[in-house]
């Protein structure tokens, strides 16, 4: 269900563009199409609309831009309506004596996407998506603290619907993001269960739609989204929230107090960390990258880390990750240092090769066997 806040915002908009009675349901001429019959229903509970005469459904954002643009006979972007319904809100809230916290848009935020991004939307504005959850993202990560980050960080995540990802019965809005993430996900081989159990959700940006919480020892970090568009991943696979460091935070559990174990296994990204816990693995850390930072190794040092098993991925960068590693230990002395042999997997028909990362393991596999052997061998009681 929608917060307060988000019924509120519909009704202030509605009020605003005169639309608003005192009623839950009710039928509006549409500002998509040519409508003449008042194809559009609006829900205030549901802080959502859709019209029966085009499919126009929606966010805020979405409604705002539509009703500006028929009621000043104007086109303007995503970006300018985002900018002048931030303004409208905070006039109308302090109208009526109202304090929530707003989602800021700032016209000097620097937007980090590239400007093949750009060209590859066909608009410069396309990086913000259909409403106010995508802002976090794009935040000039210079203007803003890390703890102020993180905080805006949980507010924005705890403020996301919460799916069930088992029967996919979410609010309209997000519904087909849902489905979409829970497709994808389970070809990936994340089932249902433990998509619940890390708590993912579906972000409602449109172009990067599942999101993750990032917490380390259990303590909220920060989150990651992901994309599934193939264009987009050459550019940037992942969109972390404004004023999280990679290089300060280890995603996952670590040290004896937490896992039992002295013992971490590293591997490169969020995705593999998970596939790690579902194959039964508790002492995973996610190091986001190839290469382990001083602030990193420091941590998994206080923490009474004696062994470092090497996961990163089988490519080139983690072979560089894993060399850099024999460099730390042999300067440092203080773990003993061991790497994962990934398995051979059958990829195609036509050839044989090496497993990539952890994120081609599944639960149950041989594969998935062979790893937690070589484990075995190298973690005492496991």
């Amino acid at each position: 269900m929608p917060s307060d806040k988000e019924v509120y915002e519909f009704t202030l908009l509605l009020r605003h563009f005169q639309l608003y009675k005192p009623e839950e349901l009710y039928k509006v001429i549409c500002p998509f199409h040519n409508d003449k019959n008042a194809s559009m229903q609006i829900s205030i509970p549901k802080a959502f609309y859709y019209c029966y005469g085009c499919g126009a459904k929606g966010s805020s954002l979405e409604l705002f831009k539509a009703f500006y643009e028929q009621t000043n006979n104007t086109k303007i972007t995503e970006l300018q309506a985002a900018l002048k319904l931030t303004k409208l809100l905070k006039v109308l809230y302090k109208q009526d004596g109202k304090s929530y916290p707003l989602r800021t848009y700032d016209s000097s935020y620097s937007y980090s996407y590239t400007s093949n991004i750009y060209s590859t939307f066909n608009n410069t504005n396309a990086s913000v998506a259909t409403n106010f959850t995508t802002f976090p993202f794009v935040g000039n990560f210079n203007k803003i603290s890390y703890k102020e980050g993180i905080q805006t960080a949980k507010e924005y995540y705890e403020n996301l619907p919460t799916p069930n990802w088992y029967k996919t019965s979410l609010v309209p809005s997000v519904a087909e993001e849902s489905i979409m993430c829970k497709r994808y996900m389970h070809k990936r081989g994340f089932s249902a269960t433990l998509l619940k159990q890390v708590g993912a959700k579906p972000s409602l940006n449109k172009y990067y739609p599942i999101i993750f919480p990032l917490l380390e020892n259990g303590i909220f970090r920060g989150y990651v989204m992901r994309t599934f568009d193939k264009q987009i991943e050459q550019e940037r696979k992942y969109m972390y929230n404004r004023g999280f460091k990679r290089e300060s935070v280890l995603v996952g559990t670590y040290g004896k107090r937490h896992t039992g174990f002295d013992t971490v296994l590293l591997v490169e990204g969020f995705l593999d960390s998970l596939k790690a816990r579902a194959i039964g693995i508790p002492f995973v850390v996610a190091i986001l990258g190839w290469k382990i930072s001083a602030t990193h190794l420091e941590k998994l040092k206080r923490a009474g880390i004696k062994q470092i098993v090497c996961g990163l991925d089988n490519d080139a960068s983690g072979r560089k990750g894993y060399e850099y590693l024999k460099l730390v230990q042999k300067q440092q002395k203080w773990f003993k240092l061991y790497r994962i042999r990934y398995p051979k997997s059958i990829k195609g028909a036509k050839s044989m090769e090496s497993t990539k990362d952890f994120g081609e393991i599944n639960k149950g596999t041989k594969e998935a066997e062979r790893i937690l052997e070589q484990l075995r061998n190298i973690v005492e009681n496991f």
